[in-house]
């Protein structure tokens, strides 16, 4: 019961502009530091539902080709996780998603699971809309911040690397 509640709380106010603001700048340096440190088993979502999903992405950066790591709440999908490029709504979509772009491969940080080597690929079509949709059933604030901006939010399949190729 204290649990829904606290559940309720934060998707809450993470759906609010201040939230938004508040992941981005204050609890995404504080999940990176807090993750690397604990090997993924905890971060600001810890004992909230997002907790089990939290995942640290490490990828290249575009520009600068240096290590790159982002504290995200990452959908399992089978074998897959669908990330969703949403930046709480901003006109702009973040940096993550220009670099696994530009250099699709990366990995995760998974909570008691480790580091799993993935490939990065952004969906399009019917693989698009149900990777939104099951996304959205973990978090219905993507369906929030689709409505703040004009673009299309991106949605990415990240695979292991030693999983069978699926088509994109």
């Amino acid at each position: 019961m204290l649990a829904a509640a606290y559940d309720r709380i934060v998707d809450s106010f993470l759906r609010t502009r201040v939230g938004g603001w508040t992941n981005l700048h204050v609890m995404t340096p504080v999940d990176a530091r807090l993750m690397r440190w604990t090997g993924g088993r905890l971060s600001t979502a810890f004992g909230s539902k997002f907790g089990p999903h939290a995942v640290l992405l490490r990828s290249t950066g575009a520009k600068t080709g240096h290590l790159r790591e982002v504290p995200l709440v990452a959908t399992p999908d089978g074998d897959d996780w669908i990330l969703i490029a949403s930046a709480t709504g901003q006109a702009r979509n973040p940096a993550w998603y220009h670099n696994l772009k530009a250099n699709p491969h990366c990995s995760l940080l998974v909570p008691h699971r480790g580091r799993i080597d993935c490939v990065a690929r952004e969906t399009t079509g019917p693989e698009r809309h149900r990777a939104w949709d099951a996304a959205n059933r973990h978090y219905g604030g993507y369906a929030t911040y689709q409505a703040r901006t004009d673009r299309a939010i991106p949605v990415m399949i990240l695979s292991p690397r030693n999983a069978p190729a699926t088509p994109s």
